[in-house]
């Protein structure tokens, strides 16, 4: 089998010519298929409106059968819609608030805009503290209040905030809070109005237990693609199928008439077992589900033609909507307990935490992360997990102050892009073409070591 994160830093390096071509809807990573079946191999999957003889396609349109020594795979799907509607398939009014329940945005943008879509899961904003030497999460006390997560294409999509969001439709039960929708997420945070009952059951599925943290690119979760997942939606309700591609990167349009933004590190799952669709218009933000229990995705869009849906990792958009939620809420970055911040399912009140793994005299690991793309390039981060699909996840590198100690000083991190860099100093100033320095952690200068 090839190593993944090479199959995945060659389709990255490759991935805006391919989509380039006449016909590409997307590209992906994960088995070769042969004769309907998955083989060890993992290959760079192409996907396309419609397959087409070598002779109707001038030479430079072909897709080469390897690309960076990985094979290549050409399958048809797309072109990808968002799965918003505005038919009313489940318009059961749900109290307590659950996962699968549909939700309505309460102000259409146009005439004919879709704002119709399906509620992910209910969270509460965290922060990570130390006390006593020990490191604890609890409720951001800047906003403890819990949220409705679904996609930003139906409830954020021009960026307003303070929207009112029904359920099923007439029923106001919260308010737009803040959401992103670009590079690998389509997410939305709604903060409930007060009295709502909720609960974290999906119908006919049980309890969400969690999220995955990080994404479905390791070697065992690969190795037994197509990966089973299941979800309900307020249109198709309870479906189960499989994840077959991962790392994809899709054009998904509002309608397919219009233009849509790229989002990359996105999954495919397959139609379901008798052809049909796995998600359809409306299940936008519908929670999707391993047998665990454990949330892998949220469904963003579907092909209408041949049944694919496209769903964002949980653990893209549970670590994005955090920060999102940091910048709008603290916690007041003066308090040097403050560490982090995170999200949980709601409710939650307080839990003593052993990751990061911590001393008690404060130090812990600090990650390197490297370049796909240029691997002579790294930066450091208290996090395993890497900021976006350009980097890869940390390896630990060496170990320092998560918080300031007495006698400590910041390690700032500065930042610049095309290609993302990073440089270290002890000065946050920000020099020509690089940002002000965020402090990314804490050591002894040398004189007092």
């Amino acid at each position: 089998m090839s190593q993944v994160h090479e199959v995945i830093a060659a389709k990255q390096r490759e991935v805006d010519w391919l989509l380039s071509l006449p016909g590409v809807t997307g590209v992906a990573v994960g088995h070769k298929w042969v004769g309907g079946k998955a083989t060890d191999e993992v290959a760079i999957h192409v996907y396309v409106e419609r397959k087409l003889a070598e002779g109707e396609l001038r030479p430079a349109d072909r897709i080469p059968p390897t690309i960076g020594g990985h094979k290549t795979d050409v399958i048809e799907a797309g072109p990808f819609v968002h799965a918003n509607g505005d038919a009313t398939p489940d318009d059961k009014r749900y109290r307590p608030l659950q996962p699968g329940a549909q939700i309505t945005r309460g102000v259409a943008l146009s005439p004919l805009e879709e704002r119709v879509g399906t509620i992910s899961c209910l969270v509460q904003g965290t922060v990570l503290r130390y006390e006593g030497g020990q490191l604890y999460e609890e409720p951001n006390p800047g906003n403890s209040k819990p949220f409705l997560v679904t996609c930003a294409h139906v409830a954020f999509p021009a960026l307003i905030t303070h929207l009112d969001v029904y359920q099923p439709s007439a029923l106001v039960v919260a308010t737009v809070f803040t959401g992103l929708y670009g590079e690998t997420v389509d997410a939305a945070l709604c903060q409930l109005n007060d009295g709502i009952n909720f609960n974290n059951n999906i119908p006919e599925i049980g309890p969400i237990t969690g999220w995955l943290t990080e994404r479905l690119t390791d070697s065992a979760r690969l190795a037994a693609l197509p990966y089973r997942v299941r979800k309900y939606g307020r249109t198709t309700r309870y479906t189960e199928s499989g994840v077959i591609s991962v790392e994809g990167t899709f054009e998904i349009k509002p309608d397919p008439a219009k233009p849509g933004p790229k989002l990359h590190s996105l999954l495919l799952i397959n139609p379901t077992a008798t052809g049909g669709r796995f998600a359809d218009a409306g299940d936008s933000g519908a929670p999707v589900v391993n047998d665990s229990g454990e949330l892998v995705g949220i469904v963003a869009g579907l092909d209408l033609i041949n049944n694919w849906t496209v769903a964002c990792q949980a653990a893209d958009v549970f670590a994005q909507l955090a920060e999102a939620m940091r910048a709008r809420c603290g916690p007041d970055p003066s308090d040097s307990s403050y560490v982090g911040v995170g999200l949980q399912l709601a409710p939650f009140t307080r839990a003593a935490r052993e990751y990061p793994p911590v001393e008690l005299n404060g130090l812990v690991p600090i990650y390197r992360h490297q370049s796909r793309e240029l691997p002579d390039r790294y930066f450091y981060d208290r996090n395993i997990s890497s900021v976006n699909s350009e980097w890869r996840d940390g390896e630990e590198a060496f170990v320092a102050y998560g918080i300031q100690e007495p006698g400590t000083q910041p390690i700032y991190r500065h930042f610049a892009p095309n290609p993302d860099r990073y440089y270290y100093d002890t000065r946050s100033w920000n020099y020509h073409g690089w940002s002000r320095g965020e402090e990314a952690f804490y050591a002894f200068p040398s004189s007092t070591t």
